[in-house]
Parts: C-alpha cells; sequence; structure tokens
C-alpha cells in the first residue's frame, strides 16, 4: 500500500528508529568517490576536482578529518560518503580506516553520514582480480557484448540484475557499513539497470512468463517456451500496446523492488535503525521507467530517504517562457510521503547570477516539503581545501534561512492546501505517452494558473482519494482499470466533482481498447461531473528525469480552470497580478492560509502581487528580509 499522505514530513524510518524531519535536516555532499575513481577518470568530479590533480590525496585527507567541523558550523547535518564504488570490497576495504575517520567526526560534529554504495558498476579491470567469474554477473546488449556503463565509462561494466550472486555480493558490504563501519544507513548511487539480454534472463524471464494465467488471452498462445526478450526498440514506442514488451517492463520492475525489499529486510536486520535510500532518478519519467528498469513509486516501497538526482537548478526561459524547476518533482514525494533530496547536479557550479541568489533552491525544497541542500563543505577554492570566498557570502544566507525556517516552524508543518487532485495512474503512464502528456498538462495548467493542486498516486488495484479532496481531475487517461473507474465513479455518485478529458478510459489497465468507452457511460448524468472530449494540448518539456520544464499551457489553461469552475470549485481567494515566473503553493493555517510565493526569475522583483479574500484579513510579510536578495526570491501572504 501506498504511505500515508504526511503533514510537513514527519517520517518514521522503522521500528525503534529516530523520527526525522526535513524541517531539521540540511543535507550536504561528502566526499563520495574514492580516490581511485579520481585517477581512474582523470577528468572533473565530485567538488570539480581533476582526477589527476596532484592534490586530490591532500583534499581528502582534509575532508576525511576537518570538514564535519565545517558542516557543524555550517548547521549541514546529513551527508553521504564513499564507501564502495564497485571496485571489489577487498581493494576498497583498504581506505575504510580513512572512510572510518571521516564517519567518526561527522558524528562528533553532529552530522548522519550515509555509506555510498555504487548500484550499477562493475569496474572490471580491478574487480577480476578479485572475481574471475565477473563476466558472469555483467549485463549483455542484445549481440551478446559486455553493456558498458553511461557517458564514455568504457572501463565500468553494467552488471545484471538477475544474477543472484552479485545481489548476494552486496548484502555484506551493506551489513558492515552499518556495523562496524557506524554509518547511519546506505545509500545506493544509479538505482536502476539497462536492458540485458543475456541466457541467464532470458530463461527467467520465460520462467515468468510460464507463470501468468492468461497466457493465450494476453499473447495469442499459450506455449511461450521459446520466447526471447524484445528489443530494447520496442519501448520507444509511444504506446506500449504489445503484451510481450509490457510483461519485460512488469518483470523487471518487479526485479528492482524484490533487490531492494531484501536489502531492505538484511539491512534492518543488521541496524534496525539504519535508514535505506537510493538515486533512480524521475520520480516519472517514461525513460526510467522504460529503459532503466526502475518504477520510482514502486521502489519507494522500500525506501526510508530517496534521492532524485536532477539537472533542474531553478530559473526562468523569458524566451520560451519556461520555469525550470523540482516542483513536480517534490509534490509528488510529498504526497507518497517520502522525504526527499530534489538534487539538483548544476548547483556545485552556479553561475554569478545564480550565486548571487544562492537561497532560491533551498527556498523551493522548503516551500515544497523536500530537503534543502547546500555544497558549500565540498567546493574547493583555487588554492585551499574549500572555497572560503563562497563560504563567507553563503553563511550569513544560510544563518537568515535558519531563522525563518525557526520563525515560521508551524507554518512549514501545516498540511499543503490541495484541493485539486490529479490523478496519477503509474502504470498508465509507464505504457501510454498520451497519459503522461495528459498529466503533465494538467500540472502545467495548474502550476503556471496558481491552482492549488495535488495527486492520487493510484495503481490498477489501489485508488485512495484523500479527505481534502474537493475535484479530482482525470486528464486524458486513456488507460484506467475497471477498479480505477469504479472508484472514481462512486466518488462522483457520492457527490464529489470529477473533470474528466479526453478519451480517459478508452483503454484497460494494459492498454487495450474497448468497443464503447465504459467510463464515459458509467459517468452520463451525474451532474458534479464535466467531460470535455477534447484534451489540453501539452506544451511542455518533461521527457527525460533531468530535464523537467514548466511551459505556459496552450490557451492558458483557460479551459481547465473553467472545467473546475463548472464542477463548483471556487478557490477561497484570489491573487492578481503575479508574474509569469512565479509559482505560489499554498498551505492550511487554522482556518485561513498560508501562500508562498517562489520566484524563479530573483532578477525581476515580484511587483505589485495582490492577495484579497473577502471577509478575511490579508498579511503581506517578508520573511527573509535580512539580505538584499531574499525579498526577490520568496514573498509570503498569510490570509486569516
Amino acid at each position: 500500500m501506498a504511505r500515508p499522505v504526511l503533514v510537513a514530513a514527519l517520517f518514521a524510518l522503522a521500528a525503534g528508529a529516530e523520527t526525522i524531519n526535513p524541517l531539521d535536516m540540511r543535507w550536504t555532499f561528502g566526499a563520495h568517490e574514492p580516490i581511485t575513481m579520481y585517477r581512474r577518470k582523470g577528468g572533473r568530479t565530485t567538488g570539480g576536482i581533476e582526477g589527476g590533480s596532484k592534490w586530490v590525496a591532500d583534499w581528502l585527507n582534509w575532508f576525511d578529518t576537518e570538514s564535519p567541523a565545517l558542516m557543524k558550523d555550517l548547521g549541514l547535518n546529513w551527508c553521504h560518503c564513499r564507501f564502495y564504488k564497485g571496485m571489489g570490497w577487498e581493494f576498497e576495504k583498504r581506505d575504510f580506516p580513512n572512510v572510518k575517520r571521516f564517519v567518526d567526526a561527522a558524528h562528533a560534529n553532529g552530522v548522519h553520514v550515509l555509506a555510498y554504495v555504487q548500484f550499477m558498476t562493475l569496474y572490471y579491470e580491478n574487480m577480476l582480480a578479485e572475481i574471475p567469474n565477473l563476466r558472469d554477473w555483467a549485463a549483455r546488449d542484445n549481440a551478446g557484448n559486455m553493456m558498458p556503463y553511461f557517458n564514455g565509462a568504457y572501463y565500468r561494466w553494467v552488471p545484471c540484475i538477475s544474477c543472484d550472486e552479485w545481489i548476494d555480493y552486496l548484502i555484506p558490504i551493506m551489513r558492515f557499513a552499518v556495523t562496524e563501519g557506524g554509518f547511519d544507513g546506505v545509500m545506493f548511487d544509479n538505482a536502476f539497470s539497462r536492458q540485458c539480454y543475456c541466457e541467464r534472463c532470458q530463461r527467467k524471464f520465460r520462467e515468468h512468463l510460464a507463470k501468468l494465467p492468461d497466457a493465450a488471452e494476453r499473447f495469442g498462445f499459450d506455449d511461450l517456451r521459446f520466447t526471447l526478450i524484445p528489443p530494447e526498440t520496442a519501448l520507444r514506442d509511444e504506446e506500449i500496446k504489445d503484451a510481450l514488451v509490457q510483461e519485460w517492463l512488469f518483470w523487471r520492475h518487479g526485479q528492482m523492488n524484490e533487490i531492494f525489499a531484501k536489502f531492505r529486510r538484511e539491512l534492518k536486520k543488521a541496524n534496525p535503525n539504519a535508514v535505506l535510500s537510493c538515486n533512480s532518478q524521475g520520480v516519472r519519467s517514461p525513460g526510467s521507467m522504460r529503459t532503466l528498469c526502475v518504477n520510482v513509486p514502486d521502489l519507494l516501497k522500500n525506501l526510508d530517504l530517496y534521492i532524485a538526482q536532477n539537472g533542474n537548478y531553478p530559473n526562468y526561459d523569458a524566451a520560451k517562457d519556461q520555469i525550470r524547476g523540482r516542483a513536480r518533482i517534490l509534490k509528488i514525494y510529498r504526497t507518497i510521503g517520502m522525504p526527499c533530496v530534489a538534487l539538483c547536479d548544476n548547483d556545485s557550479n552556479m553561475t554569478p547570477e545564480q550565486e548571487k541568489f544562492y537561497l532560491l533552491p533551498l527556498v523551493e525544497d522548503l516551500v515544497l516539503g523536500g530537503i534543502p541542500t547546500d555544497r558549500t563543505v565540498v567546493s574547493p577554492g583555487a588554492d585551499c581545501f574549500y572555497d572560503k570566498a563562497k563560504l563567507e557570502r553563503r553563511r550569513p544566507l544560510l544563518k537568515a534561512f535558519n531563522e525563518f525556517v525557526a520563525e515560521n516552524r508551524a507554518m512549514l508543518e501545516s498540511r499543503p492546501y490541495e484541493p485539486v487532485k490529479l490523478l496519477f495512474s503509474v502504470q498508465s503512464t509507464v505504457l501510454s505517452g498520451r497519459c503522461h502528456r495528459g498529466l503533465g498538462v494538467a500540472e502545467e495548467i495548474c502550476l503556471r494558473r496558481h491552482v492549488p493542486f495535488g495527486y492520487i498516486v493510484s495503481r490498477p488495484d489501489e485508488l485512495t482519494i484523500p479527505p481534502d479532496t474537493e475535484v479530482i481531475v482525470v486528464s486524458d487517461q486513456t488507460c484506467l482499470s475497471e477498479f480505477q473507474r469504479e472508484r472514481l465513479v462512486a466518488w462522483a455518485k457520492g457527490g464529489g466533482k470529477l473533470v474528466v478529458t479526453g478519451d480517459s478510459g478508452r483503454c484497460d489497465e494494459l492498454n487495450r481498447q474497448f468497443m464503447k468507452n465504459p467510463f464515459r457511460a458509467q459517468l452520463a448524468g451525474i451532474r458534479n461531473v464535466v467531460w470535455r472530449d477534447e484534451p489540453d494540448a501539452f506544451s511542455g518539456v518533461f521527457s527525460t528525469g533531468w530535464v523537467n520544464a514548466i511551459s505556459a499551457p496552450k490557451d492558458g489553461g483557460e479551459r481547465l480552470v473553467a472545467d473546475l469552475g463548472k464542477v463548483g470549485f471556487a478557490m477561497p481567494y484570489t491573487l492578481e497580478n503575479v508574474p509569469r515566473w512565479v509559482l505560489v503553493e499554498t498551505r492550511r493555517v487554522g482556518d485561513g492560509y498560508a501562500l508562498n510565493l517562489v520566484n524563479y526569475c530573483p532578477s525581476r522583483p515580484m511587483k505589485g502581487v495582490e492577495v484579497a479574500a473577502p471577509g478575511r484579513t490579508v498579511t503581506r510579510k517578508v520573511p527573509l528580509g535580512q539580505n538584499a536578495a531574499a525579498p526577490a526570491i520568496y514573498q509570503l501572504f498569510e490570509v486569516k
């Protein structure tokens, strides 16, 4: 079952574990690469250091010994650091005394540390000396060749996730981290895989197919003994209707879920309070769900904390009228109830303009329920182990940020105001580009028109409607199961407001078309339902987990906003003169509201914004007024 929606993200990690709260967390970067990685890569890596430079070893020694005191000084209290990069445990544990020195120093300074464990790499040049049969662990392409890692890293093989021997190899390493290593948990980096065509995968996939009860109905024949894994090109179809390709995807997702369920069991046995975390990129990127073998919403059921690495440093592209940020990412994780470091990877080398508004990504994290992240400690200067000038610029801003959190904690812990819920049918998004775009355009409209919204994260056999829901929007969700349709129909018949667009429900959960749309017939005649045949046109750029742009909706989103009005939804306040580059996130505070405005183009101030609420008092507050840049980044309105 999905985790419950939680207010301001108080998360119990496990029975007997400490309770963590993102409002108390300040994530920073540990030095998560071993020196061998620097040397082998040669180029720039963590901290922006050239791998072949003469001073890497000196920098790592400084980091292990002295950086935790700097973290404490800045109020940074969570990170992950190097532990196992995939080079062979016998080789890498030579570095363990240095790693342990860092962990001990971090704990002495109140910093929690997760052990970095690389999931998707076998450094064969070194690892073959330890594991002669390493080739059996590697993923193979359709021609039978070893599959290399991304980005031209030819010296790294991708492991096969069907290889039980490889998974079992990682488990004692993970246990060691949270016992002898003293780590507070484990973070698996790159927790995804590439499609593998080895004989082991072919055999296991056929064994999976043989257990399906409806083979003849699904595939046209029931003897699947000679089936081969489909080519990866089949995953690029706009609509995945090939039953074998569908089952291939589901099987791979299931494998990843089983692996992390096993990791969780073994980790909690070793240390019940240990945190299990991973980085799998996009929460609903079709690319991640298809080619990287991971269904993130399902994978989260086995985790305590999530790293959503991406390239979406908050900004506004005036020429394209696009906001680039992590609003979608953070709002979905908040709905699921998962503490998230939505790491915008390009914040480590900010431009001068970005540096001037350094607080912007921290404010975006804070307002949307994420874990604020700062990389100051891991950024070396021109002639020293940390950038002293950058640190001194940021120190007063970080202090002001922390004071704002303390002063406004009640507001930040209040529940989000999300009366409009968008249906996010996970499996439908995997199989249908149309469903993906349908949800994307509804988000686009609500974000840019400042409609307060959240999500209903649903699966074919799971759809829970939160009690604060006033309207459900089913935006061109062509693939819906009978269970999903019945729940939505029951909601509408019980008086719930429902807006449906496009050809929602035209197919079942496996993208199989009905002769007549059953959903339309089920909703016919219900007064509090609006159905618009023409779907809204998605104009955004949301093709990967890395790039996440929020475009201006076609026709300004007028039709969806009008549909909300037709079913009787009305905002309790009005907003005027909000610039196109500003997003609004609203919370319920008592019987009032707190409107948090985030400016994605802080070089252009928010002037003239007005909030009106008949019969209520509206107060404008500038909570980060201690520094010159802050009023351009964030504005708070209280409606009481």
